[in-house]
């Protein structure tokens, strides 16, 4: 990455160590590849440029004469260390990147000097996924793929995985202990209702919505098909062993309440689930597994393995689903959660767990929630979770977890003015879809009063008006919005 606006446009946009069943090369070979993107409007010689693994020896592999890329092209480089193989559009390097961590460095020689003109560090990328910008070109939002996409645009999409946080036990005093070290500590359960094994290596786990890549999910931890995870939430990270199927985070729970989250690599939130007060030795979770709406308090706990039911003394409330909301700066977002209880005559209030963006609010009884983002919160995308809690005995609730994504305000300004023949002015401005924008104008500043034009409904991001000024030599525009 680097701030030197004179260097060209030219970046390390993606890369993938380990090609296992990706692109191939003539030969039908499968190798890793590093792709270039040109985000310019110049194509570019790349004569004099060069690609290294290393920051020590910047002028590794030259790229030979000829080689170019076009604006707004991706060229795909096979970093396999099969230089031999090089055709004028298939390009292979002396030198090859090892699998899952490593460097890639792009570097110019001009002038008697060696500039870098981009590199980029990759660590723990898992076979056949790939690490990259996104969006294309920005170096400095750099991230793992899930799909690969040699020669194209970049994607941080990833697949929806049928994984929930399916039993958790926040206060385990001695029920069940971990086999690591004999301690009985906290613990939570996921499970796989999909017919195939799901890996969840670099999805992340929170028990704050605040920090949501608390502990990353290392390399080789996969939830077998119909199965579970046991995790134990004993902030004993160093327990983690390959010889050890469970997973040990790095936070505990807290018997008074809270909630445990899983998001995908790119943020994504996978699962969550809120709870209420906890009990000694008691667990809570889905039932059957998996089962959604409703958790249930189980005197029998059952880590990695089925939940078990007795007959329930209350029936937790069903929060109705959440959609995802957009909103822009200075906007009011404003929407009523709404939920249902089986219990007749019991009383429901909602609130908003841990990590809600300042300022957001749900009124307790009528679930209505409002929050209008500040300048400052924006743009940026907020996790929140919604609760619904009963008064039943034991108290049971149920959460829904969406995202609000905040957009920077548009800017109110005029972003063309053009005259047709010698009457007729068509004004353009910037402008948000839904607002109202009023435009007035005077022929002399001097006058204390402006004229009003209209008012003028936005249905996109640019609105116009015209106004005819026939006899008049000059004429002063503003715009209000409302």
């Amino acid at each position: 990455m680097r701030t030197n606006l004179a260097l060209p446009l030219l970046w390390l946009n993606e890369v993938q160590p380990g090609n296992v069943t990706g692109i191939q090369d003539r030969f039908g070979h499968h190798h890793p590849w590093v792709e270039l993107y040109n985000s310019g409007t110049n194509a570019l010689n790349l004569s004099g440029y060069f690609l290294a693994n290393n920051y020590t020896n910047l002028a590794q592999w030259a790229f030979p004469a000829g080689a170019s890329i076009n604006p707004g092209q991706f060229l795909v480089v096979y970093v396999d260390g099969n230089s031999s193989e090089s055709v004028t559009n298939e390009l292979h390097t002396s030198f090859a990147i090892p699998t899952v961590t490593g460097s890639v460095v792009l570097t110019r020689f001009a002038g008697g000097q060696t500039t870098v003109i981009d590199y980029l560090n990759y660590k723990l990328v898992n076979a056949d996924r790939s690490y990259g910008a996104f969006a294309d070109g920005t170096p400095a939002k750099r991230e793992k793929f899930y799909f690969a996409t040699p020669g194209g645009t970049n994607s941080n999409t990833w697949p929806a995985v049928p994984v929930t946080i399916n039993e958790w036990m926040a206060s385990n005093t001695g029920a069940i202990a971990d086999p690591a070290d004999g301690h009985y500590d906290d613990w939570f359960e996921l499970y796989n209702a999909g017919p195939t094994p799901v890996d969840l290596s670099g999805y992340t786990l929170t028990d704050n919505l605040t920090n949501t890549t608390q502990f990353t999910i290392p390399a080789g931890y996969i939830v077998p098909a119909n199965g579970f995870l046991l995790v134990w939430a004993d902030n004993d990270t160093n327990q983690n062993s390959t010889n050890d199927p469970n997973l040990h985070v790095n936070f505990k729970l807290s018997q008074s309440g809270e909630g445990i989250w899983l998001f995908a690599p790119n943020g994504t939130n996978v699962e969550g689930v809120a709870f209420g007060q906890q009990t000694n030795d008691i667990s809570q979770g889905r039932w059957p597994d998996g089962n959604s709406g409703q958790y249930y308090f189980m005197p029998t706990p059952t880590p990695g393995a089925a939940n078990v039911l007795g007959t329930p003394t209350n029936h937790a409330p069903v929060l109705a689903a959440i959609d995802n909301q957009t909103i822009n700066e200075g906007s009011q977002l404003l929407f009523t959660a709404t939920a249902t209880d089986s219990d007749s005559g019991q009383t429901l209030s909602y609130s908003l767990d841990p990590g809600a963006p300042p300022g957001a609010s749900i009124n307790a009884s009528s679930g209505v929630f409002v929050w209008t983002p500040t300048e400052a919160q924006g743009p940026g995308t907020y996790p929140v979770a919604v609760r619904v809690t009963d008064n039943g005995s034991p108290p049971l609730s149920d959460a829904q977890t969406f995202s609000i994504v905040v957009n920077s305000a548009v800017e109110l300004r005029f972003t063309g003015v053009a005259m047709s023949g010698n009457s007729v002015v068509t004004l353009n401005w910037a402008s948000q879809v839904g607002k109202t924008y009023r435009v007035e104008y005077k022929d002399d500043l001097t006058q204390t009063n402006w004229s009003a034009l209209g008012d003028f409904n936005a249905t996109g991001s640019i609105t116009s008006a015209t106004n005819t000024v026939s006899g008049t030599p000059q004429r002063y525009y503003r715009i209000e919005q409302f």
